[in-house]
Parts: structure tokens; sequence; C-alpha cells
């Protein structure tokens, strides 16, 4: 009996992080840790292999971060408060017309991951002698106390926190004050813990950038559609 094997190279960030966790011997695609962002120039012309793609063009964000085997990122580094720092993330770029949401945090890789930028953008600061360094950024983690009567955390996707069974609490963390109870956010520190914060308070931010749009009318859509 003739068998063929398809090859197949996917790029992109996965919808979850365990697909990188599973055995190889289930798979016959290659999997890149990043995608292709600016060009193709570091593959091999190879006729056995296809590239695909989650992303429908070259990922043209300017500063974007590729945390391998995770997703692309950015820093914003200009202070916003939570809800327009999310409104940020969301809005397509005018000239690549690629959208995103504020980061997913819950697991050790992202937050570890995005931390390290911090603390790597905090060197570089102090390198070139300048002051302005982060301390917090906002990340893709909030509780809305309209939305039920217990604390609960939930991601951008409105995905709860209790569906992830990572953790990264700074110590007297969640804090449940007064001024935090009915909206409270969460930022990521230098250092790799979550903290709440009044999501009034203009902070720095993280977006991860999507493969696809989404239009709460319309669902989820091309990003260049």
């Amino acid at each position: 009996m003739n068998t063929t094997t398809s090859y197949v190279t996917i790029a992109g960030n996965t919808s979850r992080d365990h697909y990188w966790e599973q055995a190889q011997l289930y798979f016959n695609c290659h999997v890149l840790k990043c995608p292709e962002r600016e060009s193709s120039k570091t593959l091999i012309n190879d006729s056995s292999f296809n590239y695909y793609s989650l992303y429908d063009q070259l990922i043209a964000v300017p500063h974007h971060i590729c945390v391998s085997q995770v997703g692309i990122f950015t820093l914003s580094t200009n202070p916003e408060t939570f809800v327009n720092a999310s409104m940020q993330c969301q809005k397509p770029n005018n000239d690549t017309k690629q959208c995103g949401s504020l980061a997913h945090i819950a697991s050790e890789k992202r937050t570890t991951s995005l931390a390290r930028i911090l603390t790597e953008y905090n060197e570089k600061q102090e390198e070139i002698k300048l002051k302005s360094k982060i301390n917090l950024a906002y990340v893709g983690l909030h509780f809305n106390r309209s939305r039920g009567n217990h604390f609960e955390m939930f991601n951008m996707d409105d995905d709860s926190l209790r569906c992830f069974g990572y953790r990264a609490w700074e110590p007297g963390n969640p804090k449940m004050s007064s001024n935090l109870r009915n909206t409270s956010c969460v930022a990521l520190s230098s250092h790799g813990t979550w903290l709440t914060v009044d999501c009034k308070r203009k902070l720095p931010y993280f977006c991860e950038v999507l493969t696809r749009c989404h239009d709460k009318k319309d669902g989820w859509k091309g990003a260049n559609q």
C-alpha cells in the first residue's frame, strides 16, 4: 500500500499553550516557535513543505516582540487607563489592519516572558541615563462586580481565571479595598507578579497581536476584511 505524508509548516500563536507540550509523534507538521514576521528570508525553499500562517499577512506592527511558542506582543510605553489601553489594543493598525487585545497572562511562560521585557526595557533606559522606567504594565485580566457577587477575574476573551491553574499574585493581592470593589484591573510588575490596581490609573500596557479581529456585532473576522 502506498502512503503519502504531507508536511506542513504552521506559524502563529496557538489558542492554548499546552499544544506545544504534546508528544511530537502525533504531528506531521513542523511548527515554528515564532511566525515569519517581516519577511520569509529565514525559510529554506523546499518543495516538500508548504508554509501556512495563522496571520493572513506579514506582521508589520511597529516594535513587536515574539515570545517563543506563545505569540506576538507589543509594549506601549504611553500610559493609559485600563479601558483606553484595551481600546488601543483592539484598534486595527491603519497600515497593516492587524489588531489585538490586552495580553493574556495566565501562564508561567507568559508572565515571566512579559516581565522580562519590562526588565530589559528598564535596563536599556538605565544604559542611556534615562529615569523613566516601567514598574507596572496593564495586562488582560480584570474584575467587575456587576458580573456576579463573588470575586472572579476574567481575561479579555471573557474566560474566567478559574479556567487556568497558574497564579502570580504579589503578596497582599488581589486587593479588595473599598476603592477597588466595583472594578479592579491587573497590572504585571517587572519582577513577574500580578497586582490589582485602580482601573482609572494610567499605566503602560501590553497588547497581544491577534490573528484576526473581533467585531462585537459580526463576531470574529479576518484582520484585512
